[in-house]
């Protein structure tokens, strides 16, 4: 299949998948049971593996190093468990099954013996979980050779680059995030044009993409030679965490039709299918993906009739992105000077459970644009732009709704407001 014929068929799908509900299936239900080793921990939470952790999920007691809960699913999908103290140190790498219908048996440890971890129940877990640890012993080794030379590298002043060195420097005088924005924008230019490591250090992350690429024919030889659900879930996690590394996009399109047309009604299918097109159309040139969302009085708002004829910063962030909201403020006076000329900017704050946290931190930031509300991603809003693993991004729209910039600076919305206005 084509390039274009396999986004064709991505587009196509994931907007038919918009109206199209799952088969109603019966739900079955699985019993998790857990031993825990060598931990402390009192809780582990439970959520799907599409589902951000840091949002909420099931808490499960431990006791006396067990757990037990059983839960309902339909259909068989991922889930993924949290040490509750692991998050709490805003450190944590998360235990991935399958629901199955039966008993799912753990032995668990701490973090740093991650891969000793046992699960028991259904084939796809014994496939997703025989495929990690093949991975693992096939590309540890090399793994730990380059951090091991990365390490020594690091001790000796030798891996960043002087450019980099002082803008990681500057991190330290900087107290507010405002303040670290630019810093953090200089230093993605460096390494867009590699210009982030010394020359020794080039040679480390050589070895680094040598190394991922090996990674990506192994985990894609697998998929084609597995077309079920543990590798349609490696297509998934794909889609949201390597989206950017080389080659993946491309294998992406070439599987992921396969496991469409298996799976039509599989939520992975609309994930995946919503993510690529947001992936493949929200360039600079392209055009924005439309929604409707409510704002804090619950009114809603189609994004097209909001953009139509005006220059339009699109703002998708969340109270709780710290990053986004010093982003937010660094645009301020660039609003506050265009307004009157036709520039406008509409947030979009994807939040849970509630509006507290937004409600808090637009009294406090006082943003003067109309903002609404993705609560719960009953819209599925990030997923449809790509960015289901970040805080937010701002696209920068002309007044026919072509995307402009990409996660643009003050000063490059200003250049094109002067230009345009």
């Amino acid at each position: 299949m084509t390039a274009h014929k396999t986004l064709h068929f991505i587009l196509s799908l994931a907007a038919a998948l918009i109206i199209v509900s799952s088969v109603a299936n019966a739900q079955s239900k699985c019993t998790l049971r857990g031993n825990v080793i060598g931990r402390t921990s009192t809780s582990i939470i439970l959520t799907k593996k599409t589902d951000d952790v840091r949002h909420g999920g099931q808490l499960i007691p431990i006791k006396d190093g067990h757990f037990q809960y059983t839960f309902d699913f339909n259909p068989v999908e991922a889930y993924q468990l949290t040490f509750q103290d692991e998050l709490g140190n805003g450190a944590w790498r998360p235990i991935i099954f399958f629901a199955y219908k039966g008993n799912v048996d753990m032995v668990l440890h701490p973090m740093n013996d991650w891969e000793e971890n046992v699960i028991n129940g259904g084939e796809l877990n014994k496939e997703y979980t025989e495929y990690l640890k093949n991975s693992d012993v096939k590309f540890k080794p090399r793994r730990e050779q380059l951090e091991k030379r990365r390490k020594l590298l690091q001790d000796q002043n030798a891996y960043y680059s002087p450019a980099l060195d002082s803008i990681r420097s500057g991190y330290l005088r900087e107290k507010t995030k405002e303040k670290l924005i630019p810093l953090y924008k200089k230093r993605d230019s460096l390494i867009k044009t590699g210009n982030d490591l010394t020359a020794q250090g080039k040679l480390i992350r050589n070895g680094y993409d040598s190394l991922n690429a090996s990674m990506l024919n192994y985990r894609y030889d697998f998929i084609k030679s597995h077309p079920d659900l543990a590798a349609y879930l490696l297509i998934q996690d794909d889609a949201v965490f390597r989206k950017d590394q080389p080659g993946v996009i491309e294998r992406i399109q070439k599987n992921y039709p396969v496991f469409a047309a298996k799976f039509p009604y599989h939520p992975y299918t609309k994930f995946v299918g919503n993510a690529m097109r947001g992936y493949l159309k929200l360039v600079p040139g392209g055009s924005y993906i439309d929604f409707t969302a409510p704002d804090l009085q619950w009114k809603p708002h189609q994004i097209s009739a909001l953009v139509k004829g005006r220059i339009t910063l699109l703002d998708f962030w969340g109270s709780w992105c710290g990053s986004c909201i010093a982003n937010a403020k660094l645009m301020m006076p660039v609003y506050q000077e265009f307004k009157q000329k036709g520039f406008q900017v509409v947030g979009i704050a994807r939040e849970y459970k509630n509006t507290k946290g937004l409600n808090i931190a637009l009294k406090r930031d006082k943003f003067p644009w109309l903002n609404l509300l993705e609560l719960d991603d009953k819209n599925a809003i990030w997923n449809k732009y790509a960015i289901s693993n970040s805080g937010g991004t701002t696209i920068l729209l002309d007044k026919t709704g072509h995307i402009l910039a990409i996660d643009p600076s003050p000063q490059q919305v200003r250049q094109y407001l002067t230009q345009m206005l």
